[in-house]
């Protein structure tokens, strides 16, 4: 079903979700080169700013105000935790992370021992950090909304990472 005709920056955008999964993407997709074009040329990063950050007591920070970065670091600490009980990872243990944007989870997880690498097509397919010698999950936040197929992209590009790591 469509969900949306206007994209957040007000232009007009079809959006449908998916009846499954309920995954919310642009129809007509955009030609695999636009989508190159999009994350690589930095439009990406200028049509979505620093948003602000909501914590479960009510307390919002905006990115103009005092104490931004450090509740974005919080976010990411906060976020580092639930991935390593999740998934239950420990000293030592190896993690990818597809869509890492400029790394801050990476970084937190690495403070508690975590091999974690990850990719990020907005800054090229370049690995961030050094790729993990055993891989014991792959992650991505806000990721699939982003692929052109995640059905395929899951199967192809990230199941060829996976032995028997989580997902």
């Amino acid at each position: 079903p469509v969900v949306g005709r206007k994209c957040r920056e007000g232009r007009d955008q079809t959006r449908v979700a998916c009846n499954v999964c309920g995954l919310v993407q642009v129809t007509p997709l955009p030609s695999a080169e636009d989508v190159g074009r999009y994350y690589t040329s930095g439009d990406y990063w200028r049509e979505h700013p620093p948003v602000q950050i909501g914590f479960s007591d009510g307390t919002v920070v905006e990115p103009h105000e005092p104490g931004y970065a450090e509740a974005v670091a919080s976010m990411h600490r906060s976020r580092a935790k639930l991935v390593m009980e999740e998934l239950r990872l420990h000293l030592g243990d190896g993690l990818i992370e597809y869509g890492c944007a400029k790394g801050q989870l990476l970084k937190e997880l690495r403070v508690h021992g975590i091999h974690a690498a990850g990719y990020d097509t907005a800054f090229g397919e370049q690995l961030i950090g050094k790729m993990p010698k055993s891989l014991d999950a792959v992650v991505g936040f806000h990721v699939l909304e982003h692929v052109r197929s995640p059905l395929t992209w899951l199967s192809d590009d990230v199941s060829g990472l996976i032995c028997q790591a989580w997902i």
